[in-house]
């Protein structure tokens, strides 16, 4: 089973930018002050709410300061897997994707 992380400095699309001109960012999400990116070719299945999930705010101002907060989300444990090391985030269980914390390494899956 592979799995695929995207860096926190990471951006997807081509040139970092869809067609609408928005910059894209990977999802990030804090979560007991630990930080988690995306993680994509990962079957993983959804456990019981842990709390809430934060989106780092994006840097859209210019260089000024403050920027778009994003909305948080739930955070959900992840069947095997520690909290320490990889939480789903979504609205609803059957929506949420798995994110993990970035080593630069692959996730221990057991």
């Amino acid at each position: 089973m592979a799995l695929v992380m995207l860096p926190p400095t990471a951006a997807c699309g081509s040139g970092g930018t869809q067609a609408n001109s928005e910059v894209v960012y990977p999802r990030a999400f804090t979560y007991d002050d630990r930080t988690y990116t995306s993680a994509a070719n990962v079957e993983f299945r959804v456990g019981s709410k842990l709390g809430t999930a934060t989106p780092p705010r994006r840097n859209d101002t210019g260089g000024q300061k403050g920027g778009t907060p994003l909305v948080a989300e739930n955070a959900y444990a992840v069947k095997g897997i520690s909290p320490k090391m990889a939480i789903a985030v979504g609205e609803i269980p059957e929506e949420a994707v798995l994110t993990a914390v970035y080593s630069g390494k692959e996730l221990p899956l057991r």
